[in-house]
């Protein structure tokens, strides 16, 4: 765990030693002999030893506030930019899908969300059906990171719906905007490789996996590509990150589609996580939401739904729901989850329907 080791607390035994220390010497010595010893002391020396004293219990208090401050996560489920959306930019500005949400994610430490689809002009795309190929023009990471996101899960089955190039782009682009992303990367091993992020002292770590593999796309182990779930190595992949933080995120893409529902194989890999240190797991692309389950003292949420979204016929898929997390000492304190409304392809986030689970 990556803690300062020093904190008030210990501070304050130092000094209560220091300061009876002094009170034997003065019980033992004559106190005309210090005096005279203290007139004759270098002044400058004085002072710095008063200035270090001083550094030392600032430096403690400070680093000690920083613990106890409050760190807050949002997480939402799908964002789609392509499609159906993408009628609603072109006529109305690439600001459109957000302008319902800004004001509600400003307070966030961090604000992540699955990027269902790559941001870039075009690369080859994907042998599916065309209808399923998505791309989102790379200047609206600019609007996402405005909006409040600043990490982005690709672990999902439409990162590479147009290749390699699609996702070197998509990671160029979140580079430019200063967005951190999880669950994808030049090859294999960087894919799988977690992220990790300081905030006000407490370590918090990303790790993201797939439960389908790229859809029409050939890769090997030395191609870009997604983070892919692996129940044999899930529980050794997750025990090792949480090793490197104070709270571990665990992401999946999983499940059925628009089954409000989760699966056995959800059910499964969430426990492997949260038995091997995941502090809550986070799930998407059933497109609808599935609902939370506390195993362990942790959460699970199995599928968040959509948050920006086209109009889709089966029903729950205009509605969602975004989770805040409040993180203190390394350990979640409370979360809410929060609905979401989507109306023409803008999503709203009912805060007063909010569900806090944990203390307030």
């Amino acid at each position: 765990m990556l803690h300062f080791r020093y904190s008030f607390r210990y501070c304050t035994i130092v000094l209560l030693i220091t300061v009876r220390l002094n009170l034997i010497i003065l019980e033992r010595k004559d106190i005309m002999v210090i005096l005279t010893a203290c007139r004759k002391w270098n002044k400058k020396r004085l002072f710095m030893v008063i200035a270090c004293v001083i550094l030392l219990i600032s430096s403690a208090l400070f680093f000690h506030a920083r613990k106890r401050q409050t760190i807050i996560l949002y997480f939402t489920g799908d964002i789609l930019l392509d499609r159906g959306v993408m009628k609603y930019v072109e006529q109305y500005g690439y600001d459109y899908p957000f302008l319902k949400i800004k004001d509600t994610l400003k307070d966030g430490d961090i604000v992540c969300g699955n990027l269902e689809g790559p941001l870039t002009e075009g690369g080859i795309p994907s042998l599916k059906d065309p209808r399923y190929i998505f791309k989102f023009p790379p200047s609206i990471a600019q609007n996402l990171k405005d909006a409040g996101f600043n990490m982005l899960n690709l672990a999902n089955n439409h990162t590479m719906d147009h290749g390699a190039k699609g996702l070197r782009d998509t990671m160029d682009t979140l580079n430019k905007c200063d967005i951190e992303w999880f669950g994808a990367g030049d090859n294999a091993e960087k894919a799988r490789s977690p992220v990790f992020i300081n905030i006000k002292g407490t370590v918090i770590g990303f790790i993201g996996y797939s439960a389908f593999p790229p859809e029409g796309y050939f890769y090997t182990s030395e191609r870009p590509n997604i983070s892919m779930l692996d129940e044999s190595s899930l529980g050794e992949s997750v025990a090792e990150a949480r090793k490197k933080c104070d709270f571990l995120v665990v992401s999946f893409h999983w499940g059925r589609e628009f089954d409000p529902y989760p699966d056995d194989i959800q059910k499964n890999a969430a426990h492997i996580a949260v038995d091997s240190g995941a502090d809550i797991v986070i799930g998407h692309h059933p497109h609808v939401y599935q609902g939370v389950e506390e195993y362990n003292g942790k959460f699970i949420f199995y599928s968040l739904g959509n948050f920006i979204f086209d109009k889709q016929i089966p029903p729950g898929t205009d509605k969602g729901a975004a989770v805040k997390l409040y993180i203190q000492n390394g350990r979640l304190k409370n979360l809410d989850v929060l609905p979401v409304k989507i109306t023409e392809c803008q999503p709203e986030i009912l805060e007063e329907h909010a569900q806090t689970h944990g203390k307030p």
